[in-house]
């Protein structure tokens, strides 16, 4: 298991069976800007081996939510979900930060 997988996933495991977002492009293939990059590698098979050990895997893509499918499928990932990445999100902790992703207060869905 690669570092990045021991230690914060185990971190996961041990709270509660939460599924792991993936990205594709950028974090599993060598392009973030361009779709059907190439694999980097190890990458797919660590992803496997975190499903192997029983892990809900979400792939997910600014791609569009039929990309991450087909990438799923072409790279036999039996993943939990495969989604286009989200415009925001809204939760209850709106101090998470996601890399460039807007996180809204559920007090938004009462304007």
């Amino acid at each position: 298991m690669c570092g990045f997988e021991s230690y914060y996933f185990r971190q996961i495991r041990e709270t509660m069976n939460l599924p792991i977002y993936i990205d594709i492009d950028g974090t599993l293939t060598d392009s973030p800007d361009t779709r059907w990059g190439r694999v980097v590698p190890g990458r797919i098979e660590a992803v496997k081996r975190l499903i192997a050990s029983g892990e809900r895997i979400v792939l997910w893509s600014a791609g569009s939510d039929e990309y991450a499918k087909e990438f799923a499928k072409k790279y036999e990932l039996k993943v939990h979900a495969a989604l286009g990445k989200p415009r925001y999100c809204i939760d209850d902790k709106n101090d998470i930060r996601l890399n460039g992703l807007t996180v809204l207060s559920p007090e938004e869905l009462d304007k």
